[in-house]
């Protein structure tokens, strides 16, 4: 067990060691460093306006190094310097010329391969003009239409294969990110590579922004690395057509603690169910509002608004889709709410209460949902009337012109129409309890 276990102690450390072997550089930005995919290459070293050039190879175990230089062809790479017996090599290095250098290292008969470019031997990047405009689908993308110099980087590979270097460039605008309760400015980044040349002329889309903004187009990415980045902003604030909503309800709660359903927590509830929409678009972008209140369970039955929010009062049973369509005088979106759910009605009348000021059933009060109309009286046992009202939110307190009604039974008669079109009526007596 111990022998195993030290074997992999061992293999460990030497999986860890042996990638540790690596090329450096000072003053220098790899293309590895970048994120650059490189081919028949190991690495291509980037300077900007670098004194002394000198690149290091550096290993676990002694080797034996030889560098060659080339231009186009590794094959007929010439002699640099050898380095026996040694764990590092490093290879000074004079100039580098216009179009870069190239270098084989050979390590114990291995051999790799490196690329040098000095940015300012090469010509120089320039963003001439860029414009932002409406494409052929404006409400959702937007054309950015840009000239620029755009130098050949280019490196010849283990193969003799000249290979292009892409260039990255970075396009950012403003735009409105929706939080889930408010909008927010957000800045949007787009990376785009333009192929190598002298001068570029490219259109290319984007994602519409949802505010008015500028553009602006920096890089590359290589020169970047180095603070020599270069930039372009457009001279004219585009105008913002594309549109977006995102619906929002929320349920009027009443406060009458003997209506039931007064809110389910969703969009839903006890009739009349008071609800407010709003409409959560991105103004002053979005100009005109149609909300469609439909029926789900008859499609002909629709009512419209032109709000831009909506307060608006449910008075039958049933459930609902909202729709919101919002528009310019381009772009149009659509967004819904289902299903929006008011409950059926229902009416309950209890046999006794008792108003001793505790707080619990001090009041003869129904127990209802959904009513749209309600009216009940209390009599005495000679029919003479006590107590009237409509609001079946509110109740009798056992009083009788300000005062206290003696116990005993007393009678009531309640009408009252649901919103799901049932009418109730209701008589009987109601018990009056006080305690000692």
């Amino acid at each position: 067990m111990k022998k195993i276990f030290l074997l992999t102690i061992i293999a460990t450390i030497l999986s860890t060691f042996s990638g540790y072997a690596q090329f450096s550089s000072s003053n220098a930005v790899t293309a590895s460093k970048l994120g650059i995919k490189l081919s028949g290459m190991d690495e291509v070293f980037f300077y900007y306006g670098a004194s002394s050039y000198d690149i290091t190879y550096t290993t676990t175990t002694a080797s034996n190094f030889t560098w060659s230089e080339y231009t186009t062809n590794p094959s007929s790479a010439t002699f640099m310097q050898a380095d026996n017996n040694t764990q590092t090599t490093t290879l000074p290095i004079s100039q580098v010329g216009a179009g870069g250098k190239g270098y084989v290292l050979d390590i114990n008969g291995n051999k790799k391969y490196i690329w040098l470019i000095e940015l300012r031997n090469t010509a120089s990047l320039n963003i001439s003009s860029m414009t932002a405009s409406d494409g052929s689908n404006p409400c959702t993308s937007t054309q950015i239409d840009v000239v620029l110099t755009n130098p050949a980087l280019y490196y010849y590979n283990s193969l003799g294969v000249n290979k292009s270097i892409p260039r990255t460039y970075t396009l950012t605008y403003n735009t409105l990110d929706w939080s889930g309760s408010a909008y927010t400015t957000k800045q949007e980044s787009v990376s785009k590579t333009f192929s190598s040349g002298t001068s570029i002329s490219q259109s290319f889309t984007v994602d519409a922004p949802l505010t008015n903004t500028t553009f602006t187009l920096s890089g590359d990415q290589i020169l970047s690395a180095f603070n020599q980045t270069k930039t372009l902003t457009t001279q004219s604030e585009y105008t913002a057509i594309a549109v977006a909503e995102h619906i929002a309800g929320t349920v009027a709660e009443r406060t009458s603690l003997n209506e039931k359903d007064r809110t389910s927590g969703t969009l839903g509830g006890s009739a009349p169910l008071v609800v407010d929409f709003l409409s959560n678009a991105n103004t002053p972008t979005a100009l005109y509002y149609r909300w469609s209140i439909i029926n789900l369970s008859n499609a002909s039955d629709v009512v419209y608004y032109t709000d831009k929010d909506l307060h608006y009062t449910f008075k039958t049973s049933g459930s609902y889709k909202v729709k919101l369509e919002v528009s310019n005088a381009t772009c149009t979106v659509v967004d819904s709410i289902t299903p929006v759910k008011v409950v059926e009605s229902a009416l309950d009348v209890p046999n006794v209460f008792t108003p001793n000021g505790d707080g619990k059933n001090d009041e003869f009060r129904v127990a209802y949902k959904s009513l749209i109309s309600f009216h009940a009286i209390v009599f005495n046992r000679w029919g003479r009337k006590l107590y009237e009202w409509s609001d079946p939110g509110r109740g009798w307190d056992g009083k009788i012109g300000g005062k206290v009604a003696v116990p005993g039974a007393y009678y009531y008669i309640i009408d009252a129409e649901g919103s799901d079109g049932v009418k109730y009526k209701k008589k009987g007596d109601i018990n009056l309890i006080r305690s000692k």
